[in-house]
């Protein structure tokens, strides 16, 4: 006997887990002492402090931090698991958004989603920039976008994008 289900609440759940991951990404970007983010630096904003932000936490020169930490890993300079946190972590953090938004709007055009993640990350980078919390680097941009599009190209697969669906209960077993 096949379980009974209402895909109208399985996709509010998916919403739900959405908007808590949202909230758990802005949280960690602005506001996570444990990765050096102050959110509320900004609050003692001077001229000195701006400087000092800009001239070690601001970069866009792509490549420029990635190479960094490998370069410092090889040396031994820096740790693995801050080679970790800030290459492969940049790049998995955005990876679920590739499977909660086409379960959601049920719309599989790449384009469309990577204008969206485009705008969210910049938003944050924008975020961490006027507040100085972390670092405002378009080595982050270039990480979270690769990552939600591997996924998001790996799940557009018409066989794995049935499964995922199959997973979630938003498609019934034919």
């Amino acid at each position: 006997k096949k379980l009974k289900y209402n895909k109208r609440i399985l996709k509010i759940n998916l919403i739900i887990y959405l908007l808590l991951y949202t909230m758990l990404i802005f949280s960690l970007t602005l506001f996570d002492e444990i990765y050096g983010r102050q959110g509320l630096i900004i609050i003692r904003w001077n001229k000195s402090l701006f400087n000092y932000y800009s001239n070690h936490y601001f970069n866009m020169i792509p490549f420029k931090t990635i190479n960094l930490f490998i370069k410092g890993y090889a040396k031994n300079i820096v740790t693995l698991r801050s080679l970790f946190i800030n290459v492969i972590g940049n790049f998995l953090i955005f990876m679920p958004y590739s499977i909660f938004l086409p379960l959601i709007f049920k719309n599989k055009k790449y384009f469309n989603y990577l204008i969206i993640m485009l705008i969210y990350i910049i938003t944050i980078e924008f975020l961490q920039f006027i507040t100085m919390s972390g670092s405002c680097d378009i080595d982050d941009l270039i990480l979270n976008i690769s990552g939600f599009s591997v996924i998001f190209l790996i799940l557009k697969n018409n066989i794995v994008y049935k499964y995922i669906n199959k997973i979630f209960l938003l498609e019934d077993d034919a």
